[in-house]
């Protein structure tokens, strides 16, 4: 057994000792510590709340502008078909971006601004087609030439 250690628990410190550790734990101090925790956790919450509120409100401008920015296209769509097409389409996608007004969701806000710049990408590729013309201004493609292997010399063993 070392030195100091007391019989009756067996650890390395005598009795008297861990009493006296134990009184250090029982000051004033501790409890103000525990209301300091508590309050600086609190304001921390309310800080992280703040600024989720005005990144959500950053993120719902950007997706008033994108949905403004496909509202722009169609009045340029000329097929009637095709423009009530997309207006049910922006409607629709109007009407998920004001739920996300309601309550606040990360994945769906991104769900639902993927898809408004899918179905701008898409009336735009439908407003602009690839140029065509010029292809047909050249003439039909050319064969291509064959292709020529040059010999190999054989090689005696």
């Amino acid at each position: 057994m070392r030195s100091g250690a007391n019989k009756e628990c067996g650890h390395f410190c005598p009795h008297r000792r861990w009493k006296a550790k134990q009184s250090l734990f029982r000051t004033p101090l501790s409890h103000l510590i525990g209301k300091w925790t508590k309050v600086s956790t609190l304001l921390i919450a309310i800080l992280l709340a703040a600024s989720h509120a005005s990144a959500s409100e950053e993120a719902l401008q950007a997706l008033g502008s994108d949905l403004a920015r496909f509202e722009k296209l169609l009045p340029e769509i000329t097929d009637e078909s095709y423009r009530r097409l997309v207006t049910g389409v922006h409607g629709h996608l109007k009407g998920r971006a004001g739920e996300l007004r309601s309550a606040f969701d990360q994945a769906k806000y991104d769900d639902v601004k993927l898809s408004i710049l899918v179905e701008t990408q898409r009336v735009l590729a439908w407003l602009n087609p690839p140029p065509v013309s010029s292809l047909s201004q050249a003439g039909p493609p050319k064969a291509p030439s064959p292709v020529t292997v040059p010999a190999v010399a054989k090689s005696s063993p």
